[in-house]
């Protein structure tokens, strides 16, 4: 995943300019090092605390925000840092590590699901989402651009949105490799609900990896494209998982 964009720090801000104070001292005493210091070091709290009253909302704006702060801008936007993800560590056919002898049986009552505590600038992206996802307009192309923030953070990935125009619609997920437990969170537990009330949506992953583009393509009827291909082409997508009504 790459680097994301450092947040401007108001804190770099700090200490503040002591000019306010130091300006109304005359010529009789400005020409004295000593008593130019000690005015500055007394006036210097005073200066630091007027900054923080004129400025203090940068501490909460979206951009800024880090810990505390970024939690108390996420309550505003309507999400948490804890994003529910899958939990794969049951046994699976044919899945690397999760075999005979290497995985435990999913019991009645076991959980198929988590959370997971997301970093402050992974949560930020998420927070762009979501104030994206409040103003959607409806339309898929504005689908897309809700979900940019996230899946510009995985750029080998592509995100297909379909809308079946049979009051169902589904999203896809291709990539060079399953996606991790992150992307599965925000790909299947509704994290940013993009969907027309009432309109059931499908979520679907390849089948087989690597998926699409340098790889093979999911099966799609009357296409042929890097990412979806018909007979003898395509792999049939998986949607044996999260289905939203």
């Amino acid at each position: 995943m790459p680097a994301l964009v450092n947040h401007v720090d108001p804190q770099d801000q700090l200490p503040a300019d002591t000019s306010t104070y130091t300006d109304e001292i005359t010529s009789e005493h400005n020409d004295k090092p000593k008593y130019m210091a000690t005015v500055e070091v007394t006036a210097q709290p005073l200066a630091d605390t007027s900054w923080l009253e004129q400025n203090y909302y940068l501490y909460y704006d979206v951009d800024n925000a880090v810990g505390v702060q970024l939690d108390a801008v996420g309550m505003w936007v309507g999400r948490s840092r804890y994003l529910p993800v899958p939990i794969t560590a049951y046994f699976s056919w044919d899945t690397d590590n999760l075999g005979w002898d290497q995985a435990v049986w999913k019991r009645p009552f076991d959980p198929d699901s988590g959370f997971t505590t997301l970093p402050d600038e992974i949560y930020r992206q998420l927070l762009y989402a979501v104030i994206r996802a409040n103003h959607w307009d409806g339309t898929i192309p504005g689908a897309y651009d809700v979900w940019a923030p996230i899946w510009n953070q995985y750029p080998n990935y592509t995100f297909v949105i379909q809308d079946y125009e049979d009051g169902s619609m589904a999203y896809g997920l291709i990539g060079p490799a399953p996606p991790d437990q992150i992307m599965l969170g925000y790909f299947t537990f509704g994290e940013i609900d993009t969907k027309p009330a009432g309109i059931e949506l499908d979520h679907f992953l390849p089948s087989m990896y690597p998926a699409g583009a340098g790889g093979t393509p999911v099966f799609g009827f009357d296409s042929m494209t890097p990412n979806c291909a018909g007979w003898d082409v395509g792999a049939w997508a998986d949607f044996k998982v999260y289905k939203q009504e």
